[in-house]
This record gives structure tokens, C-alpha cells and sequence, in this order.
């Protein structure tokens, strides 16, 4: 008996099975992800001289260095993150069993720091994209 005679789900022309909708879906949430991520650093930039203010007020000898540090970190973690984004669409997309795993424990670190920004909010815009990357996360996961 041949194996070849068993239905192999979607074909490309080239022989290789499609990749399917759900995947794709998934891959482009995560491209979204990426993108939002990305504009945590429009968010840090923006928020500068509102974080300078605060912590003037608050007596801090050395303002500019720590600001300068926030806005450096906050930078920094834009870009990891939307590295991961794009490092999990890749991965998904490629048909990596993992990614969907990985995945899952990266939007479960997600949900603990967006929690932690609503507990602790630094700022409106803040506060609000991190809501809109946990959904796109949500929205990924249910892809």
C-alpha cells in the first residue's frame, strides 16, 4: 500500500503544503506586535520631559543620568521586544512546533508586566499601548 494515496491537506504547485490560515493569522499578529512594540520607543522619547519633571520634583541630584537611563531602557526594551515578535512570526511561520509554546510563555511574561504597568501607571500613552500589545497577544494566542 502507498502512503501516496492518503489526501496531504493543501498543495503549492511546488509540492510543499500550504501553510495554513490560522498560522498566517498568527504571523501577521505578531508582525502587529512588532510594530507596537516599536512605538514604545516613540512612547519613551515622547515622555521624556514628563519623566524629567517627575523626577525633579522628587529631588533626584541626578536627573538627567536617570532619565536618560529610562529613556535608554525603555528604548532597549522596545527593540527586544519587537525582536521577539518578529523572531516568533518567523518561527511560526516556518512551522516550528515550539514557537506556539514559546509563544504562550511570552505573552504569560506579558500579561505579569501590563498588569504591573496598570498597577503602577508612568503614563496614559504608556499605560495604553501596553493594553493594545497584551490584546494583540490575546488575539495571537487564539489565532
Amino acid at each position: 500500500m502507498s502512503f501516496s494515496s492518503y489526501p496531504q491537506g493543501p498543495q503549492t504547485p511546488s509540492g510543499f503544503s500550504a501553510t495554513p490560515p490560522s498560522v498566517l493569522t498568527a504571523a501577521r499578529l505578531m508582525y502587529a506586535g512588532a510594530a507596537l512594540s516599536l512605538c514604545g520607543i516613540v512612547v519613551a522619547i515622547s515622555t521624556a520631559d514628563e519623566l524629567s519633571d517627575d523626577l525633579s520634583a522628587s529631588g533626584d541630584a541626578g536627573t538627567e543620568l536617570s532619565s536618560g537611563l529610562v529613556i535608554g531602557s525603555g528604548i532597549a526594551f522596545s527593540l527586544i521586544g519587537a525582536a521577539l515578535w518578529l523572531w516568533m512570526a518567523w518561527a511560526a511561520k516556518a512551522g516550528h512546533n515550539w514557537a506556539r509554546v514559546t509563544s504562550a510563555v511570552l505573552f504569560a511574561v506579558a500579561t505579569v508586566t501590563t498588569l504591573v504597568s496598570l498597577a503602577d501607571p508612568t503614563g496614559a500613552l504608556s499605560v495604553i499601548l501596553a493594553v493594545v500589545s497584551w490584546l494583540v497577544g490575546l488575539a495571537d494566542g487564539n489565532s
